[in-house]
């Protein structure tokens, strides 16, 4: 009775290659143009990187219908991990890494967190029309 679901995996390891490919892009540029700024940028760079990378390698352990109260409930962990250590990690950048520049720090987070945005819908969206 117990078919195996028809959904596909999502490509997390594409997107995560691609979410590194164009954080180290945009540290070489940082690093170009405003050197003295760029432990701020990495940081910030970081932050993003690290609990969404854990965060999407550990929501999508387990597919399938007939599995959905563990989907849900790993979901929901990998939810509160990836808040958790984003604000850990903000909080002890803050505090231990000193000198940072918060504006360069939440600057590079936000960038990155919108070049994750649209690389993600312009290769899913890509996929889904091929």
């Amino acid at each position: 009775m117990n078919q195996p679901s028809r959904i596909k995996r999502p490509a997390i390891g594409k997107i995560l290659s691609i979410d590194i490919f164009l954080s180290l892009f945009v540290l070489f540029i940082a690093y170009c143009l405003i050197e003295d700024k760029f432990k701020s940028v990495l940081v910030g760079n970081l932050i993003f990187i690290i609990p969404n990378s854990i965060f999407a390698l550990r929501s999508f352990k387990e597919m399938g219908a007939a599995r959905i109260q563990q989907v849900v409930r790993l979901f929901y962990k990998s939810a509160t991990t990836k808040f958790a250590l984003t604000t850990g990690l903000f909080a002890y950048s803050f505090l231990m890494l000193q000198p940072l520049d918060a504006l360069y720090l939440f600057a590079s987070y936000i960038a990155i967190f919108v070049i994750h945005q649209f690389s993600s819908f312009y290769y899913i969206g890509r996929k889904s029309s091929t």
